[in-house]
């Protein structure tokens, strides 16, 4: 082999590795976006769902406009968000936010999170409902 070749083989080299590193450097941005978002997924998972907790009282209050429930037990009086997921039962039934009256005992199942409470579940003591029913039937008889 000769000088000339030599120098001929020695730019090749030189311009192969050049380009290969430009490759390299150009591939380089790319990847860089997509790790970032793999680092906020890791991240979102951190912050853990709100623990549910439950309050148990008689009914001060109930709003089916403003959706809200004031339930009063021996600790104080809590104000409870109703969303529109917010399942309200009254033993196997089903009931509204109107049906829920002043003075029901009623169980609340609500999650905190920024001061205000979220009920999930409000279930509405079967026993009050069942006095209810026969004080308003005893007293219908007597209207007549």
């Amino acid at each position: 082999m000769n000088f000339k070749s030599l120098s001929k083989l020695a730019v090749v080299a030189a311009l192969s590795l050049s380009a290969s590193a430009f490759a390299a450097d150009a591939a380089a941005p790319a990847a860089a976006p997509a790790a970032a978002p793999a680092a906020e997924a890791k991240a979102a998972p951190a912050a853990k769902p709100a623990k549910a907790k439950t309050f148990s009282g008689t009914v001060v209050s109930s709003d089916a406009i403003a959706n809200t429930l004031v339930v009063k037990n021996a600790k104080g009086e809590e104000t409870f968000t109703l969303a529109p997921t917010t399942k309200i039962s009254q033993g196997k039934k089903d009931v509204a936010i109107a049906d829920v009256a002043k003075d029901q005992k009623v169980t609340v199942k609500y999650t905190e999170e920024n001061g205000a409470k979220t009920a999930s579940t409000v279930k509405v003591s079967a026993a009050a409902a069942k006095k209810e029913a026969k004080t308003s039937t005893a007293a219908a008889p007597a209207a007549q």
